[in-house]
């Protein structure tokens, strides 16, 4: 399935590579400064940004909505992702994208946005791209947020590998469609989420070296070797994320060995304050060492302060040996969990719905249990939720000219997740019993 292409009539791709200079495109305004951008208004112009070398380093706002179908005045077919940045940025304002479409072609240069460099507020719509592709950039070193890609077929997602920083986005595919929200991730990405849709090898990410926080995917999994409902294969750290979609893994009989589960596929490195729901399966591994678990498939290295409720596999860990697990918890065969291998603590369906069964966390509204008030209790009843994990709903855009109003608590507290936009503070705000310390 990975290597599908899309059937895009490839007549289309001799548009693929404008060949006109940054003085033959007309931009609705603006000088390319930080303080004056130039302005996208058309097709054309978005596409002028993509094709010219000299464009890198220059500020772009986006005036209208956007739509690249081919089959009007100034769409393309794209042979690889649209944006490349060296020290500017590019501020969508809220706008749309449509209709891009895009199909990967061997030997074609990669997009990439430096370290210097700012995305955001830019939402895609009606994507098609190939399940190898990405929307916005190849790689990214500098700091994308409130990114935005919805579609049939969203491929990759966002970014191919990320080494920088990307907040605040999200994928979402319709009716069953691909998505995914990076390849690679060696920096950080913080309240993301992925989903619904169909991904390969993990929801959210397929290999993770760096730091996921505050992240959740609800897509379904699929993958060949190590796959799970968030992550793939984890060698770095995951904290305060979840993911519900099922999870299955299918292996060649030459493969070695297959991991699946609800989270994380193989994880080597730590893995707190997380929960997964998802069924999971694994087959098909040489010798069978087939390994599903509710939370992780393989475990060498930490996990602590999570649960698992899926079905399928092992309650917490298929194959844990020789990692860590402290304060752990999975439900209960008898309730429908996975089953017990010694690792992790079985709750009846009773317990899972009580704070008091999950020893040394820490939940909103007690200052015994420390500062950090990940963890909350439905007030409908239920398991254990994150409490910071879905963002407040604000009045306003962000913008100079129409500030997010902030009259509670929680919108105050969220405003770490996008730090480029105006807020104002429109009443009193009692922060009694609440905490700062979280990171």
């Amino acid at each position: 399935m990975r290597g599908y292409r899309f059937p895009i009539i490839a007549a289309f791709v001799t548009c693929l590579l404008p060949t006109w200079s940054a003085k033959a495109v007309e931009f609705a305004g603006g000088t390319g400064e930080p303080n004056d951008p130039y302005q996208i208004a058309t097709a054309e112009q978005l596409v002028a940004i993509h094709a010219d070398y000299s464009l890198r380093g220059e500020h772009f706002v986006i005036v209208a909505d956007i739509d690249l179908d081919p089959n009007l005045p100034g769409g393309s077919v794209f042979a690889k992702p649209i944006l490349s940045l060296t020290t500017g940025s590019l501020d969508g304002r809220g706008h749309r994208i449509l209709n891009l479409r895009m199909v990967s072609q061997g030997g074609m240069r990669t997009m990439s946005i430096g370290s210097d460099a700012v995305v955001r507020d830019v939402h895609f719509e009606r994507v098609i791209i190939d399940e190898d592709g990405s929307v916005l950039t190849s790689t990214n070193e500098g700091y994308i947020a409130n990114c935005t890609v919805e579609g049939s077929a969203c491929g990759v997602g966002l970014v191919l590998e990320n080494r920088g920083h990307i907040m605040n986005c999200s994928v979402v595919a319709q009716a069953g469609g691909t998505c995914g929200l990076a390849d690679k991730n060696s920096g950080s990405i913080v309240f993301s989420h992925v989903g619904p849709g169909l991904a390969q090898d993990g929801g959210l990410v397929r290999e993770n070296s760096g730091a996921i926080s505050d992240c959740y995917s609800t897509a379904d999994v699929f993958g060949e070797s190590a796959a799970g409902g968030l992550v793939g294969t984890n060698s770095g750290s995951i904290s305060r994320c979840y993911a519900t979609g099922a999870v299955s893994v299918s292996a060649s009989p030459d493969a070695h060995h297959c991991s699946a589960a609800g989270l994380v596929g193989e994880n080597s490195g730590t893995i707190s304050d997380c929960y997964a729901l998802g069924a999971t399966s694994a087959a098909g591994a040489k010798y069978a060492y087939d390994y599903a678990g509710g939370l992780a498939g393989t475990n060498t290295g930490l996990v602590f302060h999570c649960y698992a409720a899926g079905m399928g596999g092992a309650g917490l860990i298929g194959d844990p040996y020789p990692g860590v697990v402290v304060n752990s918890y999975f439900l209960s065969p008898g309730d429908g969990g996975g089953s017990c291998n010694g690792f992790g603590i079985p709750l009846t369906d009773l317990q899972m719905r009580r704070q008091g069964s999950f020893i040394g966390w820490d939940f909103r509204g007690s200052s015994l249990d420390g500062s950090g008030e990940i963890w909350t209790m439905p007030q409908e009843g239920g398991y254990p939720v994150l409490a910071m994990i879905q963002e407040p709903a604000f009045d306003g855009n962000g913008t100079a000219e129409d500030p997010y109003l902030i009259e509670s608590a929680d919108q105050l507290l969220a405003i770490r997740r996008d730090v480029g936009a105006t807020y104002c503070l429109v009443d009193n705000i009692d922060l009694q019993g609440r905490s700062f310390a979280y990171p």
